[in-house]
Parts: C-alpha cells; sequence; structure tokens
C-alpha cells in the first residue's frame, strides 16, 4: 500500500530484493553493471532485517523485478539509507534506471510503500518496482 505524499519526506529505509542484497553482488556479471552495483551499495547501510512487501517477483537475465499488486507477500531485505537522503535516493535511481521526468522510460519505478519490517510491525519504505511484464 502507497504511503501519503506528507509522509515520504522523512522514510530513509529502503526494501531491496535483488542484486542489492548483501552478498548478491557478486553473481553480477563482470564490467559496468557490477561496478554499478557497488557504486549504489555505497548508498545503503547495514541490513535491519528482514521485511515483507506485496506483489511477486520475476526472475529476469541478471536481476530480480517485482510486479506490484496481489496477494502474495514476497521477503525482501530492509536497508537504511545513508545520508545525505537525497543524493543517496539518487544513485539508486541511477543503478536502478528510474527516469524523473519520463517515469514509463524507465526500466523501474520508485515508490514509497508500507512494508512489514522486523518484528511484523509497519514501516514505509521505498521499493523499486517493475511496472511492466515483457
Amino acid at each position: 500500500m502507497p504511503v501519503a505524499e506528507h509522509q515520504r519526506a522523512e522514510v530513509m529505509l529502503v526494501a531491496v530484493y535483488g542484486s542489492l542484497r548483501p552478498g548478491a553482488w557478486r553473481a553480477l556479471p563482470a564490467g559496468s553493471l557490477k561496478r554499478a552495483g557497488l557504486q549504489a551499495r555505497k548508498a545503503l547501510g547495514p541490513p535491519l532485517g528482514h521485511c515483507w512487501l506485496r506483489g511477486r517477483f520475476r526472475n529476469l537475465p541478471y536481476y530480480r523485478a517485482l510486479l506490484p499488486g496481489g496477494r502474495r507477500c514476497q521477503r525482501a531485505v530492509l536497508r537504511p539509507l545513508q545520508a545525505p537522503r537525497a543524493q543517496a535516493l539518487h544513485r539508486l535511481d541511477q543503478y536502478e534506471g528510474v527516469h524523473r521526468r519520463w517515469p514509463a522510460a524507465g526500466e523501474f519505478r520508485r515508490d514509497c510503500r508500507w512494508v512489514i519490517g522486523p518484528g511484523r510491525r509497519p514501516v514505509a519504505a521505498w521499493v523499486y518496482l517493475w511496472p511492466r511484464p515483457r
């Protein structure tokens, strides 16, 4: 479920489920994708634990994508953003292929959602969603 607009400015958590999980970057092919993944990881703090988010995963050639909606919940890792927040989100957006001006052109889109965090408590976190199946 999306987070209200006025609450988004304070959100400092991101739910990661693919190549930004701890240790997952090792599976990326060598080259620019691996370098970009290592740069994106600098925007994140240490894992806080697992969280659950609504949607379904789709396995793509080098990464995983989350299709929003549905009844199923998927497990992800909750990580804090490193300050300054705007720079951390920008770095992650670049890695995930988010286009702010033309959202339909991006591979993913970033949205702020309620997820079930450690201790089964709802927390607001940024989530990268895959808007369209191929």
